[in-house]
C-alpha cells in the first residue's frame, strides 16, 4: 500500500495495488502544470485508489478533450490526471506520494517536446508521443 497527499495535506489518499508503469512526460502542458522539465507520472487502477480526506478539495481542469486533471483547490499541487475515454485507469502525479515502494522502469514520453535548456542525459526509454503503458489514452 502507498499512501500520498497534497501539499497542504488536505487530500490524502491511498493506492492498495502495485503501480502499474512510471512515466516522465516532456510535453509543454506537463510541464507548464508541474512548473519543472518534466512531470513524473505513475498509472494505477483507478478503483485501487482510496481518497481519505479531503475529496471535497479535489478540483477537476478539463486540460484537453482527452484529459482530466485533478489538483488541490488549496494548495495548489497536481494529483493526478484521467482519461475521459476511460476511467479505469490514473495517472498519479509521483511527488504527492509518501514512503518507500517499488516502481517499474521508467519512460520518458513526448521526448522531442523538451524545451532547449534541458539537455540532460535521459538513460530509460524515450517516446516522442504516448509509450505502450498509455495504450488507450486517446483512443
Amino acid at each position: 500500500m502507498v499512501r500520498g497527499r497534497c501539499e497542504c495535506s488536505l487530500i490524502k489518499l491511498k493506492v492498495t495495488d502495485s503501480i502499474k508503469s512510471l512515466s516522465y512526460c516532456h510535453c509543454g502542458q506537463c510541464r507548464r502544470l508541474h512548473g519543472a522539465a518534466y512531470a513524473s507520472w505513475v498509472r494505477i487502477d483507478t478503483k485501487s485508489m482510496h481518497i481519505l480526506a479531503g475529496g471535497n478539495h479535489l478540483k477537476i481542469y478539463a486540460s484537453s478533450n482527452e484529459l482530466n486533471r485533478y489538483f488541490c483547490a488549496n494548495c495548489g499541487s497536481s494529483i493526478m490526471c484521467r482519461p475521459k475515454v476511460d476511467e479505469t485507469r490514473s495517472w498519479l502525479a509521483l511527488g504527492i506520494l509518501d514512503g518507500v515502494f517499488d516502481l517499474p522502469e521508467g519512460e520518458h514520453m513526448f521526448f522531442d517536446s523538451r524545451p532547449a535548456w534541458d539537455n540532460t542525459e535521459y538513460k530509460c526509454t524515450k517516446w516522442t508521443g504516448f509509450p505502450e503503458s498509455w495504450r488507450g489514452y486517446a483512443d
